[in-house]
């Protein structure tokens, strides 16, 4: 009804397995995912003609984005990640003490950043509430599915401190992870979402950056 109120005619409703297409209306000039996922199925590109978009929402577990395909001569797919949000929350029950340099929001504001970690740091999501006038205690957790904890605080609205406390429990050390993907980052020029490139292919997937390629 929607599309028939926009004037669009001829429309097909199929029932199935969104992951396989629809070979038989194949080759499309466009196609719109409206439902999150992190693997794009090759089915999507091999059914959209060179030129045309696959358009979807993307997400790992550390952030999300908005990722715009587009189909290539050679039968590949290759795009930028534009930014939306993310989310994630936990609370550590037994924690090691360690100290670091950096501040939270190094690693929570530059959505480049929060692309880079959710790739590198499997499975961590995060919440920060950072520190204001009425609450001098800023606070950052990290947390993943099978049980690692961490929670860092700074008592400043900026990185005025020299150290900030943290608390990791769990089997993985998930601020150690965390940290050594920002400074990476950094160390790389803080490279924004846009650095990040997708390609499809039929032997898969690939999210590269500059040099560094991380197969998914």
């Amino acid at each position: 009804m929607a599309l028939s109120d926009t004037r669009f005619g001829a429309v097909k409703v199929v029932t199935g397995e969104g992951a396989f297409g629809y070979p038989p209306g194949a080759p499309y000039d466009r196609v719109i995912v409206t439902a999150a996922c992190n693997q794009v199925p090759y089915a999507w590109v091999a059914q959209t003609r060179p030129g045309g978009r696959i358009v979807l929402p993307w997400a790992n577990t550390y952030t999300e984005g908005l990722v715009v395909l587009t189909v290539a001569d050679d039968s590949t797919a290759r795009c930028a990640v534009k930014p939306t949000m993310s989310n994630g929350v936990g609370d550590p029950e037994r924690a090691e003490e360690r100290v670091t340099t950096l501040h939270p929001s190094n690693v929570t504001r530059p959505h480049g950043a929060q692309v880079a970690i959710g790739q590198r740091v499997p499975g961590c999501q995060w919440r920060y509430w950072p520190w204001e006038p009425n609450e001098p205690v800023g606070v950052l957790w990290l947390v993943d599915p099978w049980g690692s904890r961490a929670k860092l605080t700074h008592t400043s609205p900026n990185a005025e401190e020299d150290e900030f406390p943290v608390l990791q429990s769990g089997p993985r050390r998930l601020w150690d992870e965390v940290e050594a993907t920002c400074r990476w980052w950094l160390e790389a020029g803080s490279p924004g979402a846009d650095r990040w490139q997708f390609t499809i292919a039929p032997d898969g997937q690939r999210v590269e950056l500059a040099d560094v390629t991380i197969r998914t």
